[in-house]
């Protein structure tokens, strides 16, 4: 008894992994312009099986999740608590559809876009094509009239963290400003956002060196 209320203690006070991170980008415009690129784009149809399974496909391998139904489909791009699904993309090699991402916004706020849910085939990672989709999605936002976005993601997502800084995402910290709702204990979540601040100085202080 007393070892797990020293442990329920000690997580209290840790930086949690499944705390919510939330970034910025308050000008759409200063986004970078999309780079050429050796594949297609098409918009999936969310009403077609098979793109459906082609979309529980890559996000199974993606997220390593074996179990996704097309029940986590339709709560995660039709029926999201918090998002508003604009559009579905697939980046396509010939007909075969090998990476995804969504553009949305948030039902709390609609004039603040959102990335949402990419997901790239393990066989085409290592092409820089995740940083394709969500600028290509950054720049669709852009085209629908957003000039504010924000994402949600993880501390220890560092690559997805490191791409939307070099797109011009700052830290959002101000839980009270947020539009979703993050469950994790207030300690953590200060903890969590105070390592957020700490990774993105020295990620502008390494660019800078470089």
């Amino acid at each position: 008894m007393l070892v797990k209320t020293i442990k329920k203690i000690i997580n209290y006070f840790t930086i949690n992994k499944n705390c919510l991170v939330c970034l910025k980008c308050d000008d759409l415009g200063k986004v970078p312009e999309l780079p050429e690129i050796n594949y297609s784009l098409r918009t999936m149809n969310i009403n077609s099986q098979t793109d459906i399974d082609h979309w529980l496909e890559i996000m199974r391998v993606s997220f390593n999740r074996s179990n996704l139904s097309i029940k986590d489909f339709y709560d995660s791009v039709l029926q999201h608590p918090y998002y508003s699904v604009i559009e579905t993309f697939f980046l396509v090699d010939d007909v075969k559809p090998i990476a995804i991402v969504s553009a949305a916004y948030f039902k709390n706020n609609n004039k603040i876009g959102v990335t949402h849910y990419l997901g790239i085939s393990q066989q085409y990672k290592g092409q820089k094509l995740g940083k394709y989709m969500i600028l290509y999605a950054l720049h669709y936002l852009r085209k629908k009239g957003f000039s504010q976005c924000e994402v949600e993601t993880y501390l220890n997502y560092k690559e997805s963290l490191g791409i939307h800084f070099n797109f011009g995402f700052i830290p959002k910290t101000k839980f009270e400003n947020w539009n979703t709702v993050d469950n994790s204990n207030l300690v953590s979540k200060i903890l969590t956002n105070r390592a957020l601040s700490k990774f993105y100085k020295n990620f502008k202080r390494n660019k800078n060196i470089n």
